[in-house]
């Protein structure tokens, strides 16, 4: 295999979807934008609110940000 290194992005989202080795992940960032990446290669749960995983193309670095409620 080739040894390139992958760049590494750190996303701050929530997850559209539960991200599944075999499947692209489907990821709300926290600015309001949307990405998909390709295929999921490995995943690893780091914390409640932190996910690692790697595409095809690149390692993400995910820290879950709750979805924005009102407290009442």
């Amino acid at each position: 295999t080739m040894n390139h290194q992958k760049k590494t992005i750190c996303i701050a989202g929530s997850m559209l979807l539960p991200i599944k080795v075999g499947e692209p992940a489907m990821i709300r960032e926290h600015d309001g934008g949307y990405r998909h990446t390709t295929t999921v290669l490995k995943m690893d749960k780091l914390s409640d609110s932190e996910i690692k995983f790697e595409t095809q193309n690149t390692h993400y670095v995910l820290h879950l940000t709750k979805a924005k409620v009102v407290a009442v």
